[in-house]
């Protein structure tokens, strides 16, 4: 899952790995876990950037 707003929080409660875009608001940018990776690239490009590093997709 991915998210870059306040409605996407519920969903970083679950233990399932998520992906924060550099361009979320701080209030999602707050959220910390083992299964959040925050990516340095914002919009679709975060997205990629969090797929590659929980290795759902190679380069």
């Amino acid at each position: 899952m991915a998210g870059d707003s306040g409605n996407d929080l519920e969903m970083f409660v679950a233990p399932y790995k998520g992906i924060v875009v550099a361009n979320a608001t701080a209030e999602l940018k707050q959220k910390q876990g083992d299964h959040i990776y925050h990516a340095q690239t914002a919009h679709a490009a975060g997205v990629l950037e969090g797929l590659r590093f929980w290795q759902v997709i190679q380069n």
